[in-house]
């Protein structure tokens, strides 16, 4: 699960690889957290990342988002986040990528999931 963090009076949130691929590809934008972190609305949350050492994506720097939906589950809150605006050279490294993955016949797919008991 995932922690916000609320420094300086900026709230931020440090995804892995997935959770970035995610958030720019397409795929359900979202972020889980085991309890609710307590964004005030229309606050933006500014998104960071660090690769990991097997990680592909480069360090890329940080971006906002706006919530756009806010879902309080029993045993977790789960956020659905867009960016506020796309950084020109992450877009530009990501469609590189997509094409590059075309090329050689993969493709690429967030590993992240939703837990089973919020799909129920």
């Amino acid at each position: 699960m995932k922690t916000v963090n609320y420094e300086y009076g900026i709230y931020s949130l440090n995804l892995s690889q997935s959770e970035i691929i995610m958030l720019v590809s397409g795929y359900i934008p979202y972020v889980a957290f085991e309890s609710d972190p307590e964004i005030p609305d229309a606050e933006t949350l500014w998104i960071y990342y660090e690769p990991k050492e097997n990680d592909i994506i480069p360090h890329i720097y940080p971006f906002p988002c706006r919530i756009i939906s806010y879902v309080t589950l029993p045993h977790q809150t789960i956020l659905t986040l867009t960016p506020n605006e796309f950084n020109a050279e992450l877009m530009e490294m990501i469609e590189k990528f997509k094409t590059k993955m075309e090329r050689a016949g993969e493709c690429v797919h967030s590993t992240a999931s939703l837990p089973q008991y919020t799909l129920s």
